[in-house]
């Protein structure tokens, strides 16, 4: 134990820790609590082994955690200095995308201070979860400022700021610090006291170079091949919509209609299904006359003029082309009350399908992430598995088939296909 006190105090510059404890032999990365003994977010033992010449530390003895702000007078008031709201820094990439510049006058008080090369992590939920946290970097005038709910971390010099910001970056450690957090829900904070109390394995300065030499060209590869996917993404999409169009001009099944005798065609099919309609209209239309009470709406596929074809793709003889309401029911979404958001119509177990589910659904809707009661659903309307559900706000034209019964606003329009006319799945891709 001895060797580690004397290691981390040289790579202090020698500056004794026991400074911080007088009276006390304490020694660094001893517990002096349950609380104390964490690794990456794991608690440790005594005897958990860390690599040869490293040592364990508190991240307590490697910074200055929350050093105090420059003086009144480190600059002249109107100086230009750098100034990072939480919005600013960008959780999934970890870097500060949209840094603002101030007078140094606006912000000495009342905001958490910082310069060159200091850690800033994210001290309130869900930012600290989401992984808030950045280098600082390419400050105006070598200072910054920013959100009170940031912690501060400023190395002594035995830790390199890659290798600590790489270190809270861990989700393990993320998670540790989720389960410390104090405060109110929606307010909960990660206190101070579990920066300063957490364990990190500390190497050697060159092997911690080597480590965030090693890290940054490993997320470099990372980053070249998500950019690759993205590529692919796009090319799938593409080749979809070809496959799509092909499939809708009636490119896609030109060989099988060759080998097809006595196909009947588009045409003769509406015809066909518009008389049986009618028959069981004029039948329901009979009844309701006969019993005194209103007569029934007219479907829609019988109150439908042609199409005007002049305009359109070229499509094959056999087929032909109709409104979409001709395909069975069709009708927006329904979301009656005001305001929409009160929270007694949310909670229940209707599932409520908004235009962001169905943008990303990819064609069919497995999942939701909101819910409505029995209000709610007394003020919509429950839709059956199968319907094409057609976004007509928000995400405009985005389509997909719900797998089960939902409600969604109006904001979505239905369609629920008469399958002896056309099955959902060819429906579905006509909007998209």
């Amino acid at each position: 134990m001895r060797r580690i006190q004397r290691d981390i105090n040289h790579r202090k510059g020698g500056h004794s820790c026991e400074s911080r404890n007088p009276g006390k032999n304490w020694i660094p990365g001893q517990a002096r609590n349950d609380k104390a003994k964490r690794t990456a977010g794991v608690m440790h033992n005594d005897t958990a082994e860390i690599q040869e010449g490293w040592i364990l530390a508190t991240i307590a003895d490697t910074v200055h955690l929350n050093p105090p702000k420059p003086a009144h007078n480190a600059l002249p008031a109107q100086t230009p200095v750098t100034f990072v709201p939480m919005p600013a820094v960008d959780a999934a990439r970890g870097v500060i995308s949209e840094p603002e510049v101030r007078p140094f006058s606006q912000v000495r008080k009342g905001y958490t201070a910082f310069r060159e090369g200091d850690v800033i992590v994210a001290k309130i939920t869900p930012c600290m979860e989401n992984g808030k946290a950045a280098i600082v970097m390419n400050l105006e005038n070598g200072l910054g400022f920013g959100s009170t709910e940031f912690h501060v971390l400023r190395s002594n010099g035995s830790v390199l700021p890659e290798y600590l910001y790489y270190f809270i970056r861990q989700e393990s450690f993320r998670k540790a610090a989720e389960g410390e957090m104090t405060g109110s829900v929606g307010q909960k904070r990660v206190p101070a006291e579990f920066l300063k109390q957490s364990e990190i394995p500390l190497p050697p300065l060159s092997e911690q170079e080597r480590i965030v030499s090693k890290v940054e060209e490993l997320l470099g590869r990372g980053n070249v091949a998500k950019e690759g996917l993205a590529k692919v993404a796009i090319i799938l999409k593409r080749f979809r919509q070809a496959v799509l169009t092909a499939a809708c001009s009636g490119r896609l099944t030109a060989d099988w209609r060759s080998t097809q005798k006595e196909l009947e065609s588009a045409d003769q099919l509406v015809e066909r299904i518009k008389r049986t309609y009618r028959e069981e209209y004029e039948a329901q239309c009979s009844k309701a006359e006969r019993e005194g009470k209103r007569p029934p709406k007219k479907p829609e596929i019988l109150e439908l003029r042609r199409v005007e074809t002049g305009d359109l793709p070229e499509i094959p003889d056999e087929w032909t082309w109709v409104y979409l309401p001709a395909l069975g029911y069709m009708s927006r979404g329904k979301s009656k009350h005001r305001p929409r958001n009160a929270a007694h119509l949310y909670g229940g177990p209707y599932p409520f399908i908004q235009t962001g589910d169905i943008a990303q659904s990819q064609g069919l809707i497995t999942s939701h992430r909101q819910t409505y009661s029995e209000a709610g659903l007394a003020q919509s309307h429950l839709w059956s598995a199968g319907t094409i559900c057609i976004t007509i706000a928000a995400n405009i034209a985005h389509s997909a088939i719900l797998t089960y019964p939902a409600c969604f606003p109006d904001s979505v329009v239905g369609v629920i296909c008469d399958e002896t006319l056309c099955v959902k799945e060819y429906g579905q891709p006509l909007k998209m």
